[in-house]
């Protein structure tokens, strides 16, 4: 049938039911005649075919939309076609009954003459999981046609991809398998697990991987440990890594260091085709190094044994603890409390020793004695006595001998959590004499009586009205038959609100951030041992408040911002950053002696007194005068000696690291120099500045006042090449005064710190340069090299209770280049000489990074535990630019009345949130009488 359709569209005859014919010719009659007597056929082929109607399919929804589609491919259609089939599903990257539903859905289609097309939806459910994994598709066929019922030629497209973007990240993170390390010294490295968890929320297979690298604290990567910085890789076979941080084991007795592991940039990688990243909620971790290069202290293994009266004997240990230097030995002894000698335990006593390197415990046995008397629990007193070989004895202990023969006791005192309108309930064991009466002031007994020793309990209901954090006492007073009386204290302690981790406030800065895991970390520590001194008590307020629900966020982040010790942490590097007063005062006088100043020069110092200016070149004037003329009119000629003063102001704006403070500075230096020859000088000066910086919305100031002492010296020959050099060393004195204003649940704190501290800073530079002349004009290139370091010792506040804080040792360095160039023009009017210049400088920083600060809170109990201090807080301070540009400009005068000045404006452009302006003028009066 084909061959004759084909036959017919190729001599042209009519597509239409009834055939026509319209041509003489044989072989087109036979056709016609043929085609005439058959069941009348479609020559166009129709289509069945599955249609994705869901374009992007999520696995959170809408589900999969498929079109079963019939159409034909002519918008006229000579017959009615009715198909029915099925549309099923096969398993493909997505898997049947995990990703999409399986389904087997019956469709019939009919397409009628009037139809170009006709479809049947069909729904595929999509399963929403929360496992991270990668894209996935499935496929959709057409199954068990049936044609009977269409008379036209049908084409089936049987298969459709369906593809399921997945919309889950997973909940796996990183994790330290400890939160905090402590490992000696001598072990020679400190080896920390990091695990990855919840790996069961994203799909194997895949590959995750997280940043590992160290963090200076008060160990030094330089001295106390090796730095790392690698990648740990895990998949779903491994899920847990150790990472080694070298340790250096030096022979230098010192105290317990610690430092940071930071964990950074987790993700996982899902089947070569997907990303998503794995959270890290805790980043930080503190490892602390105990030293080994002292001989240790020798310590009961705790303060307070027990040993069981009909026990025998029992041992008590003594630990040798913080350093295993030397050989040590120390005398033991056990002597009476309220136990008797004989009666309750023998006295033992006798010297445990310990050779060099020997960290491990020693042990000796106390005889107890049983006897049959009821007695109360008694006490021996251990002393340790004469420690030999450098070590330290430990403090004594006290072993409690727990009677067995059934006073009346019943139990100790107990505290309970509860809420308001709870039922408290609180079984105890009683013994002694029956019969036992038990009574109580607030609760009820059950039973009130016991004929024997046995089982009580106390049974309270808690006020519905009880308000959140009320502690209520109670007392259950036991009677035996013998009169004797026994109380056991009950504590209730009704729920305040649960504390919030402040680490959840979104958005915190780096240096909030540090403030704020310290406070989750300590708080919790702090509420569990007690606070004991009243600092403490404060600081517990401190961490109540910080930590209600009812603290709003921003209030979090300000009061974080007032605990922080800004001043003092700006100390070193606001010294870095304003100290080349000094430098600038010795430049000045190296530029005048190249222009050939000899004697005094007093030009660069100016006085204000009693409102009126007077300039340092009048009293430079007088002064020779007074002296009889110039020192140039001798010998003396070749000493010069120069006083110069320099003023500068600016503002440094807040980042999120540092808080903005405006400044003013000034510089007045003095020195004598000697002219070797013509074109050689050396000298010598004495400084004093001053640095005064006041912090953005009063959070406080600090000052800082620095003595120098310089030499310097300068070389310069005929055709104005010219070499500078100078070395300055200076003593610094801080003060810092620190406003902490906040407002909590518990309403508005306000304190003030004081501090202070001191510190050195040394400096060196060099400079050349040279000077063409043409005309009225000088003008030439220039290049010098500064060195900069900067200490600042400890600070340790007063004054602010338990906010007072302790900011660890400081030191910033700076080591930059600058090279430019300098012109100056000389015009002559009639009233004498005036001299314009400019200087352009360009500065690149070498030492362009971050401050890492240690702070640590003053009153943490913690802090000096060898065991399980705190972890020190680590405050950063902002990067210094690593390239800006200085420019100056100003003009000099010689007048005809003898009246010779200067004045200079410079400023730093392209310094970060640094605005650094400098003004320095002066006066001269030559004049003979």
């Amino acid at each position: 049938m084909n061959t004759i359709v084909s036959g017919l569209r190729s001599v042209g005859l009519p597509r239409q039911v009834g055939w026509t014919c319209s041509y003489t010719a044989r072989v087109a009659a036979m056709l016609c005649a043929l085609a005439a007597a058959s069941t009348p056929i479609d020559v166009n082929a129709a289509t069945l075919a599955t249609t994705l109607i869901s374009t992007q399919v999520t696995e959170g929804g809408p589900d999969a939309t498929v079109a079963v589609q019939l159409a034909f491919d002519v918008s006229e259609n000579p017959a009615t076609c009715q198909v029915t089939g099925t549309l099923s599903t096969q398993t493909g990257s997505a898997v049947a009954g995990s990703d999409f539903q399986t389904i087997n859905t019956p469709f019939a289609l009919t397409l009628t003459p009037a139809d170009a097309s006709v479809q049947q939806q069909i729904t595929i459910p999509i399963i929403n999981d929360s496992v991270a994994e990668p894209d996935e598709g499935f496929d959709t066929s057409i199954d068990s046609v049936d044609l009977t019922a269409c008379p036209l030629g049908v084409t089936i497209v049987k298969n459709t991809t369906v593809a399921i973007t997945d919309d889950d990240a997973g909940s796996a993170t990183f994790t330290f398998s400890a939160s905090l390390v402590t490992v000696n010294e001598i072990a020679g490295t400190a080896d920390i697990q990091v695990a990855l968890t919840g790996a069961a929320s994203i799909q194997a297979p895949f590959v995750a991987s997280v940043d590992v690298t160290t963090l200076d604290g008060t160990a030094n990567s330089n001295t106390d440990f090796t730095a790392i910085a690698i990648t740990l890789n895990f998949d779903e076979t491994q899920l847990l890594q150790t990472v080694t941080v070298p340790l250096t084991d030096d022979l230098i007795p010192e105290a317990s260091e610690s430092l940071s592991i930071v964990l950074a940039n987790g993700s996982a990688l899902l089947d070569d085709q997907r990303i998503v990243a794995v959270a890290i909620p805790v980043p930080t971790l503190a490892v602390n190094i105990i030293d080994d290069d002292v001989p240790g202290t020798l310590q009961f293994s705790a303060g307070a044994l027990s040993a069981a009266e009909n026990g025998g004997s029992t041992i008590v240990t003594v630990n040798r603890v913080g350093g295993t230097l030397g050989d040590v030995s120390i005398t033991y002894a056990a002597v009476a409390g309220t136990a008797t000698v004989g009666a309750d335990f023998t006295p033992v006593g006798g010297t445990l020793n310990w050779p060099s390197g020997d960290g491990a415990a020693k042990s000796f046995a106390l005889p107890i004695v049983d006897d049959a008397l009821s007695d109360p629990n008694e006490t021996i007193t251990l002393t340790l006595t004469n420690p030999t070989g450098g070590a330290t004895g430990g403090a004594n202990a006290t072993v409690t001998v727990l009677d067995d023969e059934s006073p009346l006791d019943a139990g100790g005192d107990v505290a309970i959590a509860t809420t308001a309108g709870a039922t408290v309930n609180a079984s105890f064991f009683v013994t002694g004499t029956p019969p036992i009466t038990l009574a109580a002031r607030l609760g009820t007994l059950t039973p009130t009586v016991l004929n024997a020793p046995g089982n009580a309990t106390y049974t309270y209901v808690i006020p519905a009205n009880t308000p959140a954090g009320t502690t209520l006492n109670d007392t259950v007073t036991a009677t035996d038959s013998s009169g004797n009386v026994a109380n056991k204290q009950i504590t209730l302690q009704v729920a305040a609100p649960a504390a919030r981790n402040l680490t959840d406030v979104p958005a915190l800065t780096p240096n909030q951030l540090a403030l704020a895991t310290w406070f989750d970390d300590f708080c919790p520590r702090l509420a569990a041992s007690g606070a004991n001194t009243a600092d403490q008590q404060d600081l517990f307020g401190v961490c109540a408040n910080l930590r209600d629900p009812a603290t709003t966020d921003a209030q979090v982040v300000a009061a974080l911002d007032a605990i922080n010790p800004e001043p003092m942490l700006s100390a070193a590097s606001t010294t870095l950053r304003l100290s080349g007063q000094q430098h600038g005062n010795l430049e000045q006088r190296i530029n005048a002696l190249r222009s050939g100043a000899t004697g005094i020069d007093l030009a660069g110092l100016n006085l204000n007194i009693d409102g009126q200016q007077v300039s340092g070149a009048a009293l430079q004037s007088l002064l020779e005068t007074l002296t009889g003329g110039g020192a140039s009119a001798d010998d003396f000629g070749r000493w010069g000696i120069f006083v110069n003063g320099r003023i500068n102001f600016g503002e440094k704006d807040a980042t999120q690291n540092q808080t903005g403070f405006d400044f003013d500075t000034i510089g007045i230096t003095s020195g004598v120099d000697y002219r070797i020859r013509d074109n050689f000088v050396i000298g010598a000066a004495l400084g004093y500045s001053q640095i005064d910086a006041d912090f953005d919305q009063s959070v406080g100031h600090l000052d800082i006042e620095t003595w120098n002492i310089s030499v310097f010296g300068t070389y310069f020959s005929a055709d104005k090449f010219y070499l500078d050099a100078a070395l300055n060393y200076g003593d610094n004195g801080y003060d810092s005064v620190r406003h902490i204003v906040y407002t909590d649940v518990g309403g508005t704190v306000d304190r003030t710190a004081v501090s202070d501290s001191s510190g050195v800073e040394t400096s060196i530079g060099l400079a050349t340069g040279y000077d063409f002349g043409h005309g009225a004009w000088t003008f030439g290139p220039h290049i010098g090299s500064f060195f900069y370091d900067v200490g600042v010792n400890e600070f340790r506040e007063t004054g602010a209770g338990g906010l007072n804080m302790v900011v660890d040792d400081q030191n910033a360095q700076s080591f930059t280049l600058n090279g430019g160039g300098h012109v100056s023009y000389v015009i002559t009017p009639a009233w004498g000489v005036l001299v314009p210049h400019l200087r352009v400088d360009y500065v690149h920083e070498f030492q362009d990074s971050r401050e890492l600060i240690g702070v640590q809170v003053a009153a943490d109990p913690f802090s000096a535990d060898p065991l399980n201090p705190t972890p020190t807080i680590i405050l950063q301070t902002d990067e210094p630019d690593p390239d800006y540009v200085v420019w100056s400009a100003g003009f000099s005068a010689q007048f005809i009345n003898g009246m010779a000045g200067f004045i200079n404006y410079q400023s730093t452009e392209g310094y970060s949130d640094l605005t650094l302006t400098e003004l320095t003028f002066g006066l001269r009066w030559e004049r003979s009488f």
